[in-house]
């Protein structure tokens, strides 16, 4: 396998990597498939980070720390970072140069797609209309409920029996919210949890819940947090979002499109100029 991008070629070991992980992420890619895409966005990159290097905006100090610092954050810390990497702090400049430059590509292509206009207003409305479908308001749940922290199998035991006979309480009449108060183990957190969406919860919590009827009182269940008791106080269907609420999304996702189009633009120009050998042998 060969790239090779004005004289710079990309190691075999690399593009087989590429080409591998692709494959793995797209099921049913044979290998041909697999290293057209991959050669072409690695032609594209290659060539951008090339100019970029040789006539991108320059990057100023404070920009490169700024950068270091939030890659750092994003896993976890330095001290993370680095060990997740397996690197020593004596490479801190190798990965400041990695953020320079990662910064000055970022910036050269923000001012290739700096003049891309909003989209027009017919444009929006008919993207909304197409995906209507994926603009949706999720449904919602409030919830309250009573949780145990047993530590051991004797302890889950006895939790289980006194989550049992609360739940009998609840089912006399009891008010949950005064019972909760009295009973449960939610530490400095309120039994109340407030409206959720799924994916806010544990699964194990959002299939008892979720399942429910306003009022109901759930059967003692497990979830990896303890032994719980939780009752629905009010329940929202999900419903389609107006236009209004999401046209920031949409004009957001169709400033990306333009930005994208006008960087595609710029990438085959440069590669009418450019030295491209490109070979799956």
């Amino acid at each position: 396998m060969k790239i090779s991008v004005n004289g710079e070629a990309i190691s075999p070991e690399v593009i087989q990597r590429e080409v591998q992980n692709y494959r793995q992420k797209n099921l049913g890619a044979n290998e041909k498939e697999a290293f057209d895409a991959v050669s072409s966005q690695m032609v594209d990159w290659t060539l951008i980070r090339q100019v970029a290097t040789e006539k991108g905006p320059e990057v100023s100090a404070e920009e490169i720390e700024a950068g270091f610092e939030r890659l750092c954050r994003s896993h976890g810390g330095r001290e993370q970072f680095f060990q997740r990497f397996g690197l020593s702090e004596d490479r801190v400049d190798e990965v400041k140069l990695d953020v320079e430059r990662n910064c000055r590509i970022t910036k050269f292509l923000d001012e290739l797609s700096k003049d891309v206009s909003a989209p027009a207003e017919d444009t929006v409305v008919a993207y909304y209309k197409e995906h209507k479908s994926e603009f949706v308001h999720p449904e919602k749940v409030h919830s309250m409920h009573i949780v145990k922290h047993p530590q051991d199998e004797a302890s889950e035991q006895a939790a289980a029996a006194e989550l049992t006979n609360i739940r009998q309480r609840l089912l006399a009449g009891e008010d949950f919210m005064t019972v909760a108060n009295e009973t449960s183990e939610c530490n400095d957190t309120s039994p109340d949890l407030g409206e959720f969406a799924r994916g806010q919860m544990v699964p194990e919590f959002e299939l008892v819940v979720f399942s429910m009827q306003v009022g109901e009182i759930s059967p003692v269940f497990k979830t990896q947090f303890g032994l719980h008791i939780a009752t629905v106080t009010e329940k929202t269907a999900a419903a389609p979002m107006s236009l209004a609420d999401c046209r920031a999304r949409i004009e957001e996702i169709l400033q990306h499109d333009l930005k994208n189009d006008a960087i595609g633009r710029w990438v085959d120009a440069e590669k009418e100029r450019a030295e491209i050998e490109v070979s799956a042998e």
